[in-house]
This record gives C-alpha cells, sequence and structure tokens, in this order.
C-alpha cells in the first residue's frame, strides 16, 4: 500500500477554479465603473420628452389614416424653377373636418440649396398648394 501525498490547495485546480468565477465579476465590475466615470451618459437629446410625444401623434395619425383607408400619390414635374408638385389623396370616406395637409419639401441636392434664396427651409413655400373637392 502506497502513502497517500497530500498536496497544498494551491496545487489543487478546484480552488482557483472557485477563486476565478467572482474574481471575473470583481474585474468586470471595476472596468465598468472606470467607463461609467470617464464617458459622458447624458440624455441623447435634450428635448427627448417632446420627440416621444411626437412619435406617439406619427402613430396616431397613421392609425387614422389606416383607418379611413387614405393613399397619397406624388407626381414632381422637374426640380428647377416653376416645378410642379401634384399629390392627389384619395380616401375610402369623407375626411374629418380636423384633417389636414402638410407638405414637407426636402433639398434633393446641394446645389439646388444654394438656388434657393434661403436654401432649403422654406422650400415648400416655393410650391403653391391648390385644393380641388372631389366629385364624391
Amino acid at each position: 500500500m502506497t502513502p497517500h501525498v497530500i498536496t497544498p490547495w494551491y496545487r489543487q485546480p478546484w480552488p482557483w477554479f472557485l477563486i476565478a468565477l467572482p474574481a471575473t465579476a470583481v474585474v468586470a465590475g471595476i472596468v465598468t465603473a472606470v467607463l461609467a466615470v470617464r464617458t459622458y451618459d447624458g440624455p441623447v437629446t435634450a428635448d427627448y420628452y417632446k420627440q416621444g410625444l411626437a412619435i406617439n401623434e406619427e402613430v396616431a395619425r397613421a392609425d387614422l389614416a389606416r383607418e379611413l383607408s387614405l393613399r397619397a400619390r406624388v407626381e414632381l414635374a422637374g426640380l428647377a424653377d416653376g416645378s410642379r408638385i401634384r399629390v392627389e389623396l384619395d380616401a375610402a370616406r369623407a375626411l374629418p373636418p380636423e384633417a389636414a395637409l402638410r407638405l414637407r419639401a426636402r433639398c434633393i441636392s446641394p446645389d439646388q440649396a444654394a438656388s434657393h434664396p434661403s436654401g432649403c427651409a422654406n422650400l415648400a413655400s416655393a410650391f403653391p398648394l391648390r385644393t380641388a373637392k372631389c366629385g364624391r
């Protein structure tokens, strides 16, 4: 019979495995704390509440358009001065009186912005909007 040799604890693999688990969590916590202190974590935008309300309003508008079976068709006739934009709206039933059409125009190219006197901010006003009554 051979005598059983007892090795010291630091030569056993299990204590090191059991020590490594909480040690990993401590190192990860320190890295997280360093990142939190060194980086700015402020809000993405200053008016996040207003943006949230705007998103809710857009969802409500989309739901109303779906309920009314509203469809739109937009035609552009050139992009120079005197160009025309034709917007046709079609609904399955009469639109409520509070329904409004807002047209937002954006610049397509930088030279278009340079040719407009006030840039693209008031580009929508360059296109007169005429309304016609539907035959329904």
